[in-house]
């Protein structure tokens, strides 16, 4: 700034060694005013002009200022100017004050000056207040944002440097950026450039109202300089985004390599979910803060709170707000524990109508106000984590080789004693789960701490909620949008700065009919008759025309499944749901989309239903005539083991057997088809399948208990099982390759078929497989896995050595074997007991590593056969299951020594 202006005047306050400052807009009234004593303006002209307008004995001097109220962002109808001035010492918001306050300290021979505020984003109201100061402090109405001939505004970074402010002029200097822009008569706060940012130190920002002299024509002589130090504060930013998706996974931690389906979905450009009622759907927020503003916070021990978080659900339609008793749970898994809130819809305040295009006048929404959920009924309310408590982890620390200079000092604390808020200011966690005090000392110290600049702040919450079919429901659409406040409030505010919100439509929007009728009306279950025919077949109807957009909008899928259960009833009343001797291999089951060709199932066999899936069914659906579908289904369920599956029926009881029961199922979510809400049960039938006295064997298949000799540290440590096999330590090979033998046995019971019929006996069969332990993923490139035992397509990877023995004689692998399935014959004489033992010998692969080779199902079924070449009875079946992994036993030897 020019040590001289043109025009010469006082008051001057000097800012370093011959360099002054002037004008009412910089310098200090000399002594407290009243009605602001320990404000933020006391002592500024500003504030002694202002206490002068309503004095009648000197207010004639000031009538042209105008105190027009200035509009904020929390208060439309605006505010006057005095506001700002009676802020106090660390409070948010702009506001009227002095360098020193706002510094902390001035520098070497620089005397106090006012200074205005700027510390929020509002590009308005910072506007208007500097307008409004510039009008108070020259007493003219001007709008001094307009252009005009007779003034000019130039902004420019003040630096104190040599023992003095002066205005860098040169534009390679880091801190020329000045951290306040003026373009097309806006004010506008600069937060990469503030004043208060970690990379500036010692500046501010200054306003030069160049009054051009009125004599001069081309209006480019500066007559007068009018001086407003402004300085800038950064404002803390924050990032939103949102996700939803079906159920409540909310709290899934990944390892940093994968990315969680919470976290896909809200990097997704699909902005939309799609779900049912009377089902959990988990909203996914996320507040994110930057390294920067952390610091900045760091810097000035500061950690010790956490902004107010609260998000809205902005629904489009007001009269289809959610309902009521819609139950929600919060888990806040901040701060390095999950926390679990409750609360229902009725606990949180409607959101009016935002005046957005869109919306219709009403109560749009809700505010969830975080802080309105509880632990439990009444009991203790959601409070936010401290940003220290969130980043105790991330913090780094650097000790300088000085005892000055660092912000703080470690502290220590006698064993045993219990750390309260007070005595500390912030603390961090080491790696080894340790907790470091420091006490803030602005300078004095000789630590400082810091969170890598790379390291972002993510605050996530995670909303399950479950919306109710209420009574009187009529196909409406619950649709509404997932976002957050633009500015957070807290000790310091923060503005938005990035903002992906998420739409969410809830609503049942389809209607099934459903037939079926069982092809197989042959109740008595025997061994020529041992499967159940289901022929099924659904007509979906989307009910809501205005959905359809929707849906094709959101690419979402809509899956279909018959769901099939098989209920055994007992002579003794008892109801059974295991499906028990369902044959997998022989099974089968194909669906059409009305009269299209037929595609096979995918079946999906737990321990007490059949999954029959069919397909993705949306574009179909969406595409078809009036939005009507028919899907069909012919499932073929056979039994290998009918003694297992069906009871024996005794009595005339028309209610003793097997009842089949189906629904038919729709979900947005293939891996939710079994829990879905939007399902439709078949009607029931009255048949029950059921057995007789029947003639059927048994099958037991196990591994032989003797010393394992091939391996050398199970040798050592006496294990006799062979089932857990270590390739790291074997001294067995087969055919040049890395072995691990198992010596197995399998025995069949054929005591309860008749003499009769067992003395056509001819030969005896085997048939083994192999199936391997795998997880499969249901959703591409996410983590939700299901894990099942499915069939290798080639034994010969996995065993070599097969050798089935019955006495000294190898049983003969016939040709009818294929690469996934051995099959060994022998001719046998009935055996005079009915029984027959078999020894079963191989070798395991123990292949490269664990990854590849882990858990293995060896599955055996046996069957004696006829001279037509017929079974005889039934074809029991059993399994043994070994682990093939390579272990290092020596570190397991040296923890036993160290535990």
């Amino acid at each position: 700034m020019p040590k001289a202006p043109y025009v010469n005047i006082n008051p001057h306050s000097a800012v370093g060694t011959n360099e002054i400052i002037s004008g009412d807009g910089a310098v200090l009234f000399g002594s407290s005013i009243t009605g602001y004593s320990g404000k933020t303006a006391d002592q500024t002209m500003a504030a002694k002009i202002y206490s002068e307008l309503s004095d009648t004995t000197n207010t004639r001097r000031y009538t042209s200022f105008v105190d027009d109220p200035i509009p904020t962002r929390d208060d439309n109808t605006g505010v006057s100017i005095d506001n700002y001035m009676k802020h106090i010492a660390g409070e948010d918001g702009d506001r009227i004050s002095t360098y020193q306050t706002e510094a902390g300290s001035l520098p070497t021979g620089v005397n106090n000056f006012a200074v205005v505020v700027i510390s929020n984003t509002d590009n308005t109201e910072t506007t208007n207040l500097i307008n409004r100061y510039i009008q108070l402090v020259t007493n003219t109405s001007n709008d001094y944002t307009t252009s005009s001939n007779y003034y000019n505004i130039a902004i420019n970074t003040c630096k104190y440097s040599g023992g003095k402010f002066s205005v860098i002029t040169d534009t390679d200097d880091p801190d020329y950026a000045p951290g306040l822009t003026f373009n097309n008569g806006v004010f506008a706060l600069s937060g990469a450039n503030a004043d208060s940012g970690a990379r500036k130190e010692n500046t501010f920002t200054l306003i030069d109202v160049q009054f051009t002299d009125p004599f001069d024509s081309d209006h480019t002589d500066v007559a007068y300089h009018l001086y407003v130090p402004v300085y800038t504060v950064k404002q803390m930013t924050f990032s939103f985004s949102a996700a939803a998706l079906t159920d409540t996974n909310s709290v899934t931690y990944q390892t940093p390599s994968v990315v969680s389906d919470y976290e896909a979905a809200m990097a997704s450009n699909n902005r939309l979910h799609v779900d049912s009622l009377n089902t959990w759907v988990t909203q996914y927020i996320r507040f994110s803060y930057t390294a920067e503003d952390l610091n900045i916070l760091l810097s000035a021990g500061n950690l010790k709170w956490n902004h107010n978080k609260y998000v809205t659900f902005n629904t489009q339609i007001a009269s289809y707000k959610l309902p009521d008793d819609t139950y929600m749970v919060l888990v806040d898994p901040n701060g390095d524990s999950d926390k679990v809130y409750y609360a229902s819809a009725d606990d949180f305040e409607a959101l009016p109508d935002s005046g957005e295009t869109g919306y219709i006048l009403g109560e749009a929404g809700w505010k969830i106000d975080l802080t309105n959920f509880t632990s439990d009924s009444g009991g203790t309310s959601f409070s936010v984590s401290s940003f220290n408590k969130m980043i105790a982890k991330e913090i780094e620390v650097e000790t300088l080789e000085s005892d000055t200079g660092g912000m703080y000092n470690e502290l220590t604390f006698a064993e045993g004693h219990t750390v309260t808020d007070n005595e500390y200011s912030v603390y961090r966690i080491d790696n080894n789960g340790i907790k470091h005090y420091y006490e803030y000392v602005g300078g004095s110290g000789n630590i400082n701490l810091s969170v890598s600049n790379s390291y972002v702040l993510n605050e996530d919450y995670y909303i399950s909620m479950y919306v109710p079919k209420v009574d009187g429901y009529d196909s409406e659409l619950y649709f509404y949008r997932i976002d957050s406040p633009s500015r957070l409030t807290g000790t310091k505010s923060a503005a938005r700065t990035s903002n992906s919100p998420y739409n969410v439509l809830i609503a049942d929007l389809y209607e099934q009919t459903t037939s079926y009728t069982l092809g197989n009306t042959q109740v008595q279950i025997t061994d020529s008759n041992r499967h159940i025919e289901v022929n099924a077949e659904t007509t979906i109807r989307l009910t809501n025309d205005t959905a359809r957009s929707y849906l094709l909008d959101s690419g979402k899928p809509l899956y279909h499944a018959f769901d099939i259960s098989l209920n055994c009833y007992g002579e003794d009343g008892s109801v059974v749901n295991e499906i028990a001797g369902y044959d997998a291999t022989n099974s089968t089951a194909a669906y059409k989309i009305g009269n299209s060709s037929a595609t096979a199932c995918v079946v999906d066999k737990q321990s007490n239903y059949i999954l029959v899936n069919t397909t993705n069914v949306m574009s179909n659906l969406l595409n078809a005539s009036n939005y009507t579908l028919t899907v069909s289904a012919d499932i073929d369920m056979v039994f290998s083991d009918i003694q297992a599956e069906f009871p024996e029926k005794l009595t005339s009881n028309p209610r003793v057997g097997v009842k089949v029961s189906a629904t038919s199922n729709l979900a947005y979510d293939s891996t939710q088809l079994t829990h879905t809400s939007m399902t439709k049960p078949f009607a029931p039938n009255n048949y029950y399948y059921y057995r007789e006295s029947a003639n059927a064997s048994i099958l037991t298949y196990k591994a032989k208990r003797e010393l394992d000799i091939y391996d050398t540290i199970g040798e050592e440590s006496k294990n006799y099982s062979r089932l857990g096999v270590n390739g790291r330590t074997s001294n067995g090979t087969n055919n040049d390759r890395t072995a691990m033998l198992i010596d197995s046995e399998a025995v069949l019971n054929a005591t309860a078929i008749e003499d009769e019929t067992h003395a056509t006996t001819r030969k005896i069969r085997f048939t083994l497989t192999l199936n391997k332990k795998t997880d499969t993923p249901q959703i591409a490139n996410a983590a939700i896995t299901k894990v099942e035992y499915v069939k290798v397509s080639d034994i010969s990877n996995y065993l070599s050595g097969i050798d089935l023995k019955i006495g000294n004689t190898s049983l003969t692998k016939i040709g009818e074997s294929t690469n996934d399935t051995y099959i060994y014959e022998m001719s046998i004489d009935p055996a005079t007991d009915k029984i027959y033992s078999a020894t079963i010998q191989y070798y395991v692969i123990t292949g490269s590593g664990f990854t590849e080779y882990a858990n293995y199902q060896v599955f055996l079924e046996a069957e004696l056969i006829d001279g037509s070449g017929e079974t005889i009875g039934n074809k029991p079946t059993d399994y043994l299951v070994y682990t093939n992994a390579k272990v290092y036993p020596t570190v397991i030897e040296q923890s036993k020594s160290n535990p």
